[in-house]
């Protein structure tokens, strides 16, 4: 996906963004999900999971209408399975068929009142809907059945952005990264509320952290390099900015590219003004 510069300043100038890398797809075609095809005895059930894994493979593509019809057929000969109610959650969810989603979501929770996955699905519905309060309960329901839940804790970081909540917000993103430390989305919402706060060191560390999963994350180098501009580290904000350029540049798009420049030139002349003064 191609982040546009200006949708990136304007966040910047306007207002804290909830966004992140974009995680994998639950499962797939791996040797696990093989064998259970071979060793399910039901016929019906062993159909219904090939399907799942053939709807899987389309969803790692981000091909969301090819999954959908799979997992329908999949259902359709396994109508008790919280897993295929989960994806189908999931899938209708991407396609932005909300009721059809919330369905599913609540399905996948009957079946398997521990799956933790769907409880933070149907928060993400109530989110989408404008329903904050609603996905807030979710959120908690989630951390409630798995305390061990980083996505959790981060969804529920986000739902609580919504509110301007933005202490409860950060402690929920610090909880996630304890629980697990590689959580990309959570450092770059921290790095947003200390960026909004003028905690640039805190800002740099975090939009780091992002970038040590995310290497190509364009709007954390943006924002590392409006960070370490905020500290006088011109060198290595150019890094960040030139990075960008360059990417910009092997891309074609002109207009960004163009807005890069002109923001280094600013930078040389800002670190030059500064020389002059010592």
């Amino acid at each position: 996906m191609r982040y546009r510069l200006t949708s990136m300043l304007c966040c910047l100038l306007f207002g804290i963004v909830v966004c992140g890398p974009v995680s994998a797809v639950d499962g797939g075609l791996d040797s696990d999900s093989i064998e259970r095809i071979v060793g399910e005895k039901d016929t019906n059930k062993k159909a219904a999971l090939a399907l799942r894994v053939q709807a899987l493979t389309q969803m790692a593509q981000d091909r969301f209408q090819q999954a959908a019809p799979l997992l329908e057929q999949s259902l359709r000969l396994d109508k008790e399975s919280s897993e295929t109610h989960f994806y189908l959650g999931k899938v209708y969810r991407k396609l932005k068929r909300l009721p059809e989603a919330k369905l599913h979501f609540e399905e996948a929770i009957r079946l398997d009142p521990v799956d933790v996955r769907a409880y933070i699905g149907l928060g993400r519905v109530y989110r989408q809907q404008g329903a904050i309060e609603a996905a807030m309960v979710k959120f908690e329901e989630a951390i409630a059945v798995d305390p061990t839940s980083a996505s959790a804790c981060v969804n529920m970081g986000n739902a609580l952005l919504f509110t301007h909540d933005f202490e409860r917000a950060a402690d929920m993103f610090r909880k996630a990264v304890v629980l697990d430390p590689a959580t990309p989305s959570a450092y770059l919402n921290l790095g947003n509320l200390y960026l909004a706060a003028g905690e640039w060191v805190h800002a740099v560390r975090n939009y780091r952290n992002v970038l040590v999963y995310e290497p190509d994350h364009r709007f954390s180098r943006l924002c590392l390099g409006q960070s370490l501009l905020k500290l006088g580290e011109y060198d290595k904000a150019l890094e960040q900015f030139e990075w960008l350029l360059e990417v910009f540049d092997n891309e074609g798009d002109a207009e960004s590219a163009a807005e890069i420049r002109r923001h280094i030139e600013r930078i040389h002349e800002e670190k030059w003004d500064r020389k002059k003064k010592r």
